[in-house]
C-alpha cells in the first residue's frame, strides 16, 4: 500500500513541477494591473496539402481574480469542413498541482445556429471548470483538421487586461508551397527554417504586461501583435483555387457561381413586364431591386461549401429566400435578363469595416 502511494505522489508532484504553473513563478511586472496571465499559448498549423491542414492549440491561463474568470471558458467550433478532436483540459491550484481534468462527458456541444439561419452545420464545443478559489490555472489543448484551406487561423496572442508570459505561432508547409502572411506590430522578422522536406515559420512573443483600453484608441488589432496567414493554392470540395492575386481569387469565386443565373420563365415574364418600357438604366435597376425586396427575404443556409457558394437563381425564385450570396446572384440574374451589365462582388461591411 505504501509503495503504491509513494509512486502515485511522485508522479503527481513531477507533473506539477513540469507544468510550472505555480503562481509564485510569475514575474511581478506581469501581475500588476492584470486579471489573468497567459502562461503559455502555442498555436501550430501544418499545411499538408491544398486541401488539408492540421491546427493544434495549447494554452494555459492563470486566473487571478473574479474579473479574470472570463478567460477560463474553453470553446472552439467545428463544421462539415473542420473537425474538432482530442480536446484535453486540466485545472491547477495556485501551487501548480492538478486538481481536475476534463472528461469527454464534461464537454458541452452546441449548435451555432442563429435566428437568421434556417440551417447551418457550424457547432461549437465548450467547457468550464467553475472553480473560484483564486488564483488558479486552466490548461486546454485541442486539434482541428481542415478539409480545405480557403481560410486559415490567425495568431493574436494578446488579450486586454491579461498579461502574457509566452506565446508562439508555428506554420509548417512543403518546400514548394508558398505561404502568404501579414505581420502586425511584430517587432522582428519571422524565423524561417528548413527541416528535411519542410519549411517552418516561427513567431514568438514573451513577457507582455497587461494593456488597458483607452477611449478613442485605434482598433485593438492595429495596436497589438498579430499574424494573419493565407494560402496560395487551395481546394474546397473539389473546387480548386489560387489566392496569389485578386484576379486568380476572382476566378475561383466565379467558378463557384457557374451556371447559377438561369431564371424560371415566369420570373423572366415578370421582369420584362416591369422594365421593358423604361429607358433609364438607373430606374430599371431600382424597379428590379424593389421587385427582389418584395418577393424574397434574407435567410441563411450555411452547410459545407455553401458558406461561400450561392444558391442558383431558380432556387431563390422558387423558395422566395436566400442569403447575401444567393440574393446578390439573383439580382445579377434579374439585371442580366434585361441587358443591364452587373457583377457579383464580395464586400466586407459593418462597423469599422
Amino acid at each position: 500500500m505504501k509503495k503504491y502511494l509513494l509512486i502515485f505522489l511522485c508522479g503527481f508532484f513531477g507533473k506539477a513541477i513540469a507544468q510550472n504553473y505555480n503562481v509564485k513563478f510569475i514575474n511581478d511586472s506581469l501581475l500588476k494591473g492584470a486579471n489573468a496571465v497567459t502562461r503559455i499559448d502555442d498555436l501550430s498549423v501544418v499545411i499538408k496539402s491544398p486541401s488539408k491542414a492540421v491546427v493544434k492549440h495549447k494554452y494555459a491561463i492563470t486566473i487571478l481574480n473574479e474579473d479574470g474568470a472570463k478567460f477560463a471558458q474553453y470553446y472552439n467550433y467545428y463544421d462539415k469542413l473542420i473537425s474538432l478532436e482530442k480536446i484535453d483540459g486540466h485545472l491547477f491550484d495556485a501551487s501548480g498541482f492538478e486538481i481536475k481534468s476534463v472528461k469527454k462527458k464534461d464537454i458541452a456541444d452546441f449548435s451555432a445556429n442563429g435566428d437568421e439561419s434556417l440551417m447551418t452545420d457550424t457547432r461549437y464545443k465548450a467547457h468550464r471548470f467553475y472553480y473560484t478559489q483564486y488564483p488558479y490555472t486552466i490548461e486546454y489543448e485541442d486539434e482541428q483538421v481542415y478539409d480545405g484551406i480557403f481560410f486559415l487561423p490567425s495568431w493574436k496572442p494578446i488579450d486586454m487586461d491579461c498579461s502574457l508570459e509566452q506565446s508562439s505561432f508555428t506554420v509548417e508547409t512543403a518546400l514548394d508551397y508558398e505561404l502568404r502572411f501579414k505581420q502586425i506590430a511584430y517587432k522582428t522578422t519571422v524565423t524561417k527554417s528548413t527541416l528535411k522536406d519542410k519549411n517552418i515559420y516561427y513567431w514568438q512573443v514573451k513577457n507582455v504586461v497587461p494593456i488597458k483600453y483607452e477611449p478613442y484608441q485605434p482598433s485593438w488589432d492595429e495596436l497589438n501583435t498579430a499574424v494573419y496567414i493565407a494560402p496560395s493554392l487551395f481546394e474546397i470540395e473539389k473546387y480548386k483555387g489560387d489566392m496569389k492575386n485578386w484576379l486568380s481569387l476572382g476566378k475561383f469565386i466565379n467558378s463557384l457561381n457557374e451556371n447559377k443565373q438561369q431564371l424560371p420563365e415566369n420570373i423572366k415574364t415578370d421582369v420584362h413586364n416591369l422594365v421593358d418600357k423604361i429607358t433609364n438604366v438607373k430606374e430599371k435597376v431600382l424597379v428590379l431591386y424593389d421587385y427582389l425586396q418584395k418577393n424574397s427575404r434574407y435567410i441563411s443556409v450555411q452547410i459545407g461549401i455553401g458558406g461561400w457558394q450561392p444558391f442558383d437563381a431558380k432556387y431563390v425564385a422558387t423558395k422566395k429566400y436566400g442569403d447575401c450570396k444567393a440574393l446578390s446572384n439573383y439580382m445579377v440574374s434579374l439585371l442580366k435578363e434585361v441587358n443591364v451589365p452587373a457583377r457579383y462582388v464580395l464586400i466586407k461591411s459593418g462597423n469599422n469595416k
